[in-house]
């Protein structure tokens, strides 16, 4: 049994690294590569991508994993690598290489298409590529659905493993109208908050931005920060690489940004390094990636604490900063109000931006509509929920690189980690002693140690319903997030 477990990790050890040089490769794409790159780029990827579906789908593995089953005293770390290993397995077996490698190829060629494309406004730069993106991820969806499941739910769970697409749609769907009716009660309410006005030097932000992440626990010798077109986050234990977008009119949109990209980047250092390089030595699910993200950046970065912790930071930097106290920050860090970018919305406003992107790329993928209707769908739903006529395409649905890189199924995963966000920091308030002191005195350890604890740790030794309940003592629920959102904006609001 030892020698043929042993065979069949290194075999996957190989696919790793194939998989972190592929990342590597679009990592550099969206940073540091120099325009007339981008086929060359997108070939490379194409080539890495056959040699990883040949290795994934190599005619040893079920030998592998019968000589392994074969032996009866199997540890939990060795079950569940198995499990990984089948299903990595059977669905790289159901898709064509040839598919899989022209998805690679044309998702690369993509990327600067849609970058040209919203810096110009002109979205028939990117509809020829967008379309047979879709197409591609149509067949693929073909190929990995099983019996009674749709196309879209087959592409869901590369992302969310073990999610009923049904069940996610009606728990999302139910938090539009609370959230919108909270909008309202907001917006009849509140005064005008105070504007930040000036020029605020981009070099500048971004070392107040590695402060910052520094403070946060994220490890520079295993990581690093720059500037994208669109915020990201990439890497793994030792190489964890965020970027971050800065405004130059608003410096509490790059601090944002790089909380929530740190929360990603702490989840990926986080991973043991007893587990790193095996199967399961990877996060949970997307939702939870995303919940570590959005617990940054948002139960913990707009905080009234964290904006205690943070006054001074910016000021050191932006002395001009026409803000006087840290309430008056922490009121900036949370105007509710409508906004056409979804990384720049507020906790009130974002998930119905989600649920747009989610009902839009449903019906994309089922053929409900095609690529010709995706600017008048979106606009026209946008209007219905946030009453704001959309004016350019960049205020549309060309401001995410979501779709252009094929991740289809990967929106929802914002609100479902929103949702795991709200459970966990609940459970965390009750655990953790000194929280909010800690925070306004920028004492991140207990936080991130909870976290590694609760979440990092794990690996993909469970499933993402085992972990949230194992984590929190109960199942996910929206009623944490909205008794949240309730409790701190009508405390903020006077509702």
């Amino acid at each position: 049994m030892d020698h043929s477990y042993n065979e069949i990790l290194a075999h996957f050890k190989k696919i790793q690294h194939l998989e972190e040089s592929c990342e590597l490769l679009c990592w550099d794409q969206e940073t540091m590569m120099p325009k007339n790159g981008s086929y060359a780029r997108a070939e490379q990827l194409a080539t890495l991508e056959e040699f990883i579906h040949n290795l994934k789908t190599d005619k040893r593995i079920p030998n592998w994993i019968e000589s392994v089953h074969s032996y009866k005293k199997l540890s939990k770390i060795q079950m569940a690598n198995l499990n990984e290993i089948s299903k990595i397995y059977r669905n790289a077996s159901k898709v064509p290489k040839e598919l899989s490698v022209e998805l690679a190829k044309t998702t690369a060629l993509a990327q600067d298409s849609w970058a040209n494309a919203r810096r110009k406004n002109q979205p028939e730069d990117l509809i020829p590529l967008l379309k047979k993106i879709i197409d591609l991820k149509r067949s693929e969806a073909d190929c990995l659905r099983e019996t009674n499941q749709d196309r879209y739910e087959a592409l869901l769970q590369k992302f969310e493993p073990h999610q009923s697409n049904n069940d996610l749609k009606i728990t999302l769907k139910s938090i539009r109208e609370p959230l919108k009716e909270l909008r309202e009660k907001i917006l009849s309410k509140k005064d005008p908050t105070k504007e930040i006005k000036g020029k605020f030097n981009r070099s500048l932000q971004i070392n107040m931005s590695k402060e910052i992440a520094k403070d946060l626990c994220f490890d520079f010798d295993s990581g690093r920060l720059d500037e994208s077109l669109h915020p990201f986050s990439s890497g793994y234990r030792t190489d964890a690489r965020i970027t971050t977008r800065v405004d130059e009119s608003n410096p509490l949109s790059c601090v944002s940004s790089v909380m929530h990209e740190v929360g990603h980047a702490l989840y990926e250092q986080g991973i043991p390094e007893t587990l790193y390089g095996q199967p399961i030595g990877t996060w949970c699910s997307m939702g939870f990636h995303e919940s570590q993200s959005r617990l940054i950046e948002n139960q913990i970065g707009r905080s009234q604490a964290f904006c205690e912790y943070l006054f001074p930071i910016i000021k050191r930097y932006f002395p001009n900063l026409d803000l006087s106290n840290s309430e008056e920050l922490y009121r900036a860090a949370n105007n509710v109000c409508p906004n056409y970018i979804r990384v720049d919305s507020d906790e009130v406003n974002y998930n119905l931006h989600i649920l747009i992107r989610y009902e839009l790329e449903e019906e994309l993928i089922s053929e409900k509509i095609e690529v010709e209707q995706l600017e008048e769908e979106w606009n026209s739903r946008f209007y219905k929920d946030f009453d704001m006529k959309i004016k350019t395409p960049d205020q549309g649905y060309l401001q995410d690189i979501h779709w252009s890189s094929g991740l289809f199924g990967y929106f929802p995963t914002y609100s479902l980690g929103n949702l795991y966000a709200a459970n966990l920091f609940k459970k965390m308030v009750k655990e953790i002693k000194d929280l909010e002191e800690d925070i306004k005195t920028g004492q991140f350890k207990e936080t991130v140690k909870w976290l590694r604890k609760k979440i990092h740790n794990k690996g993909r030794t469970v499933t993402p319903t085992e972990l949230i309940k194992n984590a929190t003592g109960v199942p996910v629920s929206t009623e944490p997030f909205l008794e949240y959102l309730n409790l701190k904006f009508a405390k903020l609001y006077g509702l």
